[in-house]
């Protein structure tokens, strides 16, 4: 995996690589990020925690629409900034030392969906409220578009983890409020 991860392509487009930034300073965080792709992904993914990079299937630059791509730039922004990554490799490695726990599985997928709804909800807070319905429209297609990623491997987060899940996120989407109070981080 991580020859994968090292042999991907570096994205150079300088209008990728623009919103990218743009998008960085959309959700609040400078920690340096590399974009690459490969065909050996399912969807967009963030992995690694002292160098994270972005990557993303080869076709999702073609296939998507700059708006798509900067929903998963913000995504995976969000999940960058609160350190899930990081989360998720914790979360593996109590996985192999306690595989045998079913307590340990159910609440490492329940730590997992209130991830990505966490993550979410951070993507709906920085949007303008006309692209929020847009955002689960657009997370809906990426569902639809992907295969289900089957394994990932420690330190991976991934947009669409399971397609099964959409639905909880999409129904937090649509009954979205932005919050009185800022949100911590």
């Amino acid at each position: 995996f991580l020859n994968m991860v090292r042999n991907a392509r570096p994205v150079t487009h300088p209008k990728v690589l623009n919103l990218l930034v743009r998008c960085q300073e959309q959700v609040g965080t400078h920690t340096p990020i590399q974009i690459v792709t490969t065909d050996r992904i399912a969807g967009p993914a963030l992995f690694g925690l002292t160098r994270p990079k972005l990557l993303l299937p080869t076709r999702t630059l073609t296939e998507m629409e700059r708006r798509e791509l900067r929903y998963i730039f913000l995504h995976e922004l969000v999940h960058l900034k609160h350190r899930d990554n990081l989360v998720n490799m914790i979360a593996s490695a109590l996985h192999v030392l306690h595989w045998f726990n079913p307590l340990l599985w159910w609440a490492g997928r329940r730590l997992s969906q209130d991830c990505e709804a966490a993550c979410d909800e951070r993507v709906l807070a920085v949007l303008e409220p006309d692209n929020r319905i847009s955002y689960g429209q657009s997370l809906l297609a990426l569902a639809q578009r992907l295969r289900p990623t089957a394994k990932l491997q420690p330190g991976f987060v991934c947009i669409i983890e399971h397609t099964s899940r959409i639905e909880r996120r999409l129904t937090m989407i649509k009954n979205y409020h932005k919050r009185k109070v800022p949100i911590l981080g």
